[in-house]
């Protein structure tokens, strides 16, 4: 049985990363226990386990095959042609740790310059700000994030909406439609008020990413800023074609 830690992973990460290791019994195309099956085994709900799964799904350790089943994968992701930033928790899964998230809190601020021109608001507008700290199970936080919200989008948010990935909470918690998403990623140096949140020193060189998500009308309504301090943290931008393991089974 998988406990969830106060503070540490979600319990879907904490199964999903479960599930991973017993794949090493496993051959490449052999079954995985059934949904019921594994509900039993780790004493979860079934939207606990179709979480962890779809997890490993995206991550290419395993694949669907309708109406038959769930298999091992080769631990390819089943991309079409892809260019892409992978996001952070992308990343930890990838490398085959498990992200975490703390100290989540949601309070409300008003769009300075950079907040507004990524926003498309005029400066002053009241927005929600959602900041976090993530790591891996394996290492203490090493990046800040502060996502800013227009209320208007989500006028009920609360601090508890957000487990662990915000694309996953605005698209499953909150229906909304992601349209499209730009990143920038540029080195910035820690002032006076950044130093103090985070506990770093001032003026020390931090790798900022800036992640914008626009809705159905095309319309920015995040602007999610993500402050890493990690010095042997990189970002691979990486362009490849692999064949979807579903439709070729």
């Amino acid at each position: 049985m998988v406990m969830k830690k106060p503070g540490g992973a979600a319990l879907y990460l904490q199964i999903a990363e479960e599930i991973r290791k017993d794949l090493f019994k496993l051959s490449y195309g052999e079954q995985i226990p059934s949904e019921s099956e594994l509900m039993e085994q780790y004493n979860v709900s079934r939207g606990t386990v179709r979480q962890a799964v779809s997890v490993l799904v995206n991550s290419g350790y395993l694949y669907k095959m309708l109406g038959k089943g769930t298999y091992r994968g080769n631990g390819i992701q089943s991309y079409d042609i892809v260019n892409k930033i992978p996001t952070f928790t992308q990343s930890i899964l990838l490398s085959g740790n498990v992200p975490t998230i703390s100290d989540v809190k949601l309070q409300t601020c008003k769009a300075d310059e950079r907040i507004a021109e990524y926003l498309c608001v005029p400066l002053g507008k009241e927005v929600w700000k959602l900041s976090r700290y993530r790591g891996t199970q394996n290492q203490k936080a090493t990046c800040y994030v502060v996502a800013y919200i227009l209320k208007e989008k989500i006028p009920d948010l609360k601090a508890e909406d957000l487990e662990l990935s915000i694309i996953e909470m605005l698209m499953k918690k909150f229906g909304i439609q992601i349209s499209s998403t730009s990143n920038n990623i540029s080195a910035v140096t820690a002032d006076e008020a950044l130093s103090e949140e985070i506990g770093i020193e001032q003026g020390e060189v931090l790798l900022a990413a800036d992640f914008v998500a626009r809705d159905s009308d095309a319309r920015p309504f995040l602007y999610d800023r993500s402050y890493n301090w990690d010095h042997n943290y990189r970002y691979n931008i990486e362009s490849k074609y692999v064949l979807k393991e579903a439709e070729n089974h």
